[in-house]
């Protein structure tokens, strides 16, 4: 038996979105018909965590609503600059 201790480190995952990114929203309906709408990212979720499924919150243009939204639904079409450069 291997009595040495293993040391695992965690892989190091980067999701690129900021707030003020703008962004395309594919969902599903229940009989698989997708749906296109478009977005503004107004907050990052977990932000000291790291998750699996990483969340947003996304103000949706077409229903003027704000929705949390997994990583997997959206995709960025234009980013925000960053106003401080180091």
């Amino acid at each position: 038996m291997n009595k040495e201790k293993t040391n695992i480190t965690q892989p190091h995952i980067l999701w690129d979105v900021r707030e003020g990114d703008l962004v395309k929203i594919k969902t599903f309906s229940w009989d698989g018909h997708a749906e296109l709408e478009h977005g503004v990212i107004m907050e990052k979720l977990n932000k000291e965590q790291q998750t699996m499924f990483p969340i947003v919150k996304v103000y949706i243009f077409e229903r003027q609503t704000l929705e949390e939204l997994y990583a997997y639904n959206i995709e960025v079409i234009s980013r925000t600059e960053e106003l401080e450069r180091k």
